[in-house]
């Protein structure tokens, strides 16, 4: 079963003659100009004909009061600063809309499954957040995927509310006193991948943000990661190494739940930085500041660890962080 879903954004002018443009698709026209394609091979990409794209173009152009399209001859068509402005708005939007669409898309999903497709869940996983297990693990039935801090996840598996758990530590001591009790109940914690962690900050780094102490600039807006999160407890880390107080960084206290949230605040503006993913910096085109490059861990009982699908998923998800900036895959031995 693949759900899928979809923003519809549609313009549409009042008055006496009611009209509409599917924005959606004149955002991909737009995009189609950009890359120097002609109105001609967009309508073909969209399946309409050329008078009824370049019809919403104008009601588009007409609603605004502006125009989207500049025509000079002998060159084509070319984008102007308002359809820069607007292409660039819709980006943000669908990326913001991706997230939120991501999350339904599993819900619903789960819903769905527990009486379109009743096959019993083979494991449940409780991880810290993560974009390569998302993708790793999307469409397998087997494994039951719940995204919370490494701390809560590690919680649910001594606790017998989880098979696996994804976690991340910042430093070796956090790490032996996890593995303490993951072996008084019969558990080992399997390295997985590597990733590194960093400042993600806008584009271009206008505020030349260039090392931790820097977020204590009174101008420098930060927004942080829930309390239990792993990317919190590096954070609070890396500061007391440094001396930094939290009443000193701006935004401290304002929190997201994911990677994924914290970089699109960024990009909409609302923060000026934010410590995460190299891999998500890169995806949004935010600038980053790499800070440290750490473990990414699976904890489970050695069964479950040899049992062939979960070997296959760790596999794959070995196989993703081999492929992608941010990433690299780590050796699977398990930490006693």
């Amino acid at each position: 079963m693949n759900i899928v879903i979809k923003p519809a954004l549609t313009l549409e002018s009042g008055g006496k003659s009611r009209s509409s443009a599917d924005l959606s698709a004149i955002a991909i026209l737009l995009r189609e100009v950009q890359r120097g394609k002609t109105i001609q091979s967009a309508a073909e990409a969209l399946d309409v004909s050329y008078r009824t794209l370049w019809n919403q173009i104008k009601v588009a152009e007409n609603a605004l009061g502006t125009p989207l399209l500049l025509s000079t001859k002998g060159h084509g068509s070319k984008l102007s600063p308002a359809a820069e402005s607007f292409l660039n708005s819709v980006t943000q939007m669908e990326r913001r809309f991706d997230r939120v669409s991501q999350d339904e898309v599993r819900r619903l999903s789960g819903e769905l499954s527990s009486w379109i497709d009743p096959r019993p869940v083979g494991w449940v996983c409780c991880s810290s957040s993560d974009p390569l297990i998302e993708q790793a693990i999307d469409g397998l039935a087997h494994i039951d995927y719940q995204t919370m801090g490494s701390g809560q996840a590690l919680e649910r598996l001594l606790g017998g509310d989880a098979d696996i758990a994804g976690f991340h530590l910042p430093d070796q001591d956090s790490l032996l006193q996890v593995q303490a009790h993951l072996k008084k109940a019969g558990m080992m914690a399997y390295p997985v991948m590597r990733r590194t962690q960093g400042l993600m900050v806008a584009t271009g780094n206008p505020l030349r943000i260039k090392k931790l102490a820097d977020l204590a600039r009174p101008e420098v807006r930060f927004i942080n990661r829930q309390k239990g999160a792993g990317t919190r407890l590096l954070l609070d880390t890396l500061m007391e190494k440094e001396g930094i107080g939290s009443d000193r960084i701006r935004g401290y206290r304002h929190e997201e739940f994911t990677h994924t949230a914290v970089a699109t605040a960024i990009v909409a503006g609302a923060a000026d930085a934010a410590l995460g993913l190299k891999y998500i910096a890169a995806q949004f085109r935010l600038g980053f500041v790499p800070l440290e490059e750490e473990t990414f861990y699976l904890a489970m009982s050695p069964k479950t660890h040899a049992s062939k699908p979960i070997q296959k998923f760790i596999q794959s998800l070995q196989v993703l962080a081999s492929k992608q900036v941010g990433y690299r895959a780590a050796t699977v031995r398990p930490r006693k």
